[in-house]
């Protein structure tokens, strides 16, 4: 499970989308809504910044894919949550955002563990893929035993069994493609 930090910049990026759609919907019910949004989204933008920067520093490991899928079409499940805000009358009176804040915050908790913080439109929007692998474990060719699935974030979408990829460790349950990693893939044909 990684930092408080990291779940926390990772919730708030994946919202980042509906903090900007609820905000726009408020103008003109609600500017203490409309505040909130702005700040929420701003945290949201800076807490991804950070998130990738330290992730890139991270020190590097070699990983060979024994199996993977990829994670992407979670993100329109995901999306399906977006859809509260507006299928209900939201006049930005005090029961309507404290109802929309509570959502949010059961959301969070389901999201951060089943680990599906991983799954974010924003770092989609941006262009990052989400794959679920089973990486290959040095010593063990052959070894039938159960293997720890990690997520990948990658900025291609396919990672095929038998690949070698190097990836930062971001916690011990994702990795991060490295840059120079994915743009050689994606130039080689």
């Amino acid at each position: 499970m990684p930092r408080l930090w990291v779940q926390v910049t990772l919730f708030l990026s994946s919202y980042l989308p509906l903090f900007v759609l609820v905000g726009v919907r408020s103008v003109g019910e609600s500017t203490a809504v409309v505040r909130l949004c702005a700040v929420l989204g701003g945290a949201a933008i800076i807490g991804t910044a950070v998130f990738l920067f330290t992730a890139y520093k991270r020190s590097e490991v070699d990983v060979v894919v024994r199996a993977g899928d990829s994670r992407d079409p979670d993100v329109a499940a995901y999306l399906a949550t977006y859809l509260l805000p507006f299928v209900t009358v939201f006049t930005g009176r005090w029961q309507d955002i404290v109802s929309l804040a509570c959502f949010v915050a059961v959301l969070g908790i389901i999201y951060v563990r089943s680990r599906l913080i991983y799954i974010n439109p924003t770092l989609a929007l941006i262009g990052y893929h989400v794959a679920r692998i089973i990486p290959a474990t040095p010593g063990t060719e052959g070894d039938d035993r159960v293997r720890w699935p990690r997520y990948v974030l990658t900025r291609n979408r396919q990672l095929t069994a038998g690949e070698q990829i190097r990836a930062h460790e971001v916690a011990p349950d994702l990795l991060i493609v490295s840059l120079n990693d994915d743009v050689d893939r994606r130039s080689t044909p």
